[in-house]
């Protein structure tokens, strides 16, 4: 059998309705680029995911299909797909999200160019839980270590990667908060080896980003942040002004201890930090 160009790796959990999973799934399969393989891992739903998996499965040859026997998380279910991926490339997708047609083509041409280029993301839409696109998300086009401070400077389900990279960096972590973030500690690995990334600048892909459902408890992260600070685990930096705090965010040295209060998303934030204290 001839060995695909990429794997394609999605884990699913209770997928809220087959329409999306659906649409996440064809999107994949209309790829302008069709030398891919598709792997799939249900991790132990207990609706009817599965089965809308297997509807689409026999629809086309190019989808695996794995199942877990029980709820494990997606890091699991990811690295799963990863044991069983044949493909040079390893391509992200998520059952909620949904891919441009020209989205693979266009992250093969950019690696194929530039040798020196790791991984490869991209910008994306953003969409409520009623399909309105309503606004867009622009990555850097370049991050750097400094990127990682606050955010994520990828988009997970936008990331196609050599596969060399695992076997450089490892697969992705399951333990403690890792489990949760394990996208932010494969890419802070990855760039603790000094691989480079790139985001392509055009939204090729559809990201299900509802507000409504991510909304923040400010003052219940403050206070996790306050018992951090008291078990001498991390050292939150108050800037008395703009250019004290730009100071420190050009500071790459504390990249692992600097923690830094009053944004809107702390609480996703505080995750990803103990995530990387844990690691």
């Amino acid at each position: 059998m001839k060995q695909p160009c990429i794997s394609v790796i999605m884990g699913v959990y209770n997928c809220p309705s087959e329409r999306m999973l659906t649409r996440a799934v064809q999107s994949i399969l209309d790829q302008t680029f069709r030398d891919f393989e598709f792997l799939i891992c249900d991790d132990g739903s207990q609706n009817e995911t599965y089965q809308w998996l297997e509807k689409l499965a026999a629809k086309d040859e190019r989808i695996v299909l794995l199942r877990n026997r029980r709820n494990m998380s997606l890091a699991y279910s990811l690295n799963r797909c990863i044991e069983h991926a044949n493909g040079l490339y390893i391509a992200r997708q998520d059952a909620d999200d949904y891919s441009e047609p020209t989205r693979f083509a266009k992250q093969i041409d950019y690696l194929n160019n530039h040798p020196s280029v790791s991984l490869v993301g991209s910008n994306c839409n953003l969409y409520r839980g009623n399909g309105e696109i309503y606004d867009t998300r622009k990555m850097p086009l370049c991050p750097t270590r400094l990127s990682f401070l606050y955010n994520s400077p990828y988009i997970h389900g936008t990331l196609m990667l050599r596969r060399e990279v695992f076997d450089q960096v490892g697969i992705y972590k399951m333990c403690g908060f890792c489990g949760k973030y394990e996208d932010y500690d494969l890419l802070m690995r990855i760039y603790q080896h000094k691989l480079q990334g790139v985001n392509i600048q055009e939204c090729l892909y559809t990201f299900n980003w509802d507000l409504e459902e991510r909304h923040i408890h400010y003052n219940e992260t403050l206070e996790e942040l306050a018992s951090l600070e008291k078990e001498g685990r991390i050292h939150i930096i108050r800037p008395s002004s703009p250019i004290q705090a730009a100071m420190i965010e050009r500071d790459e040295s504390n990249l692992e201890r600097i923690y830094q209060t009053g944004r809107a998303d702390m609480k996703k934030d505080l995750e990803k930090l103990k995530a990387y204290l844990d690691s």
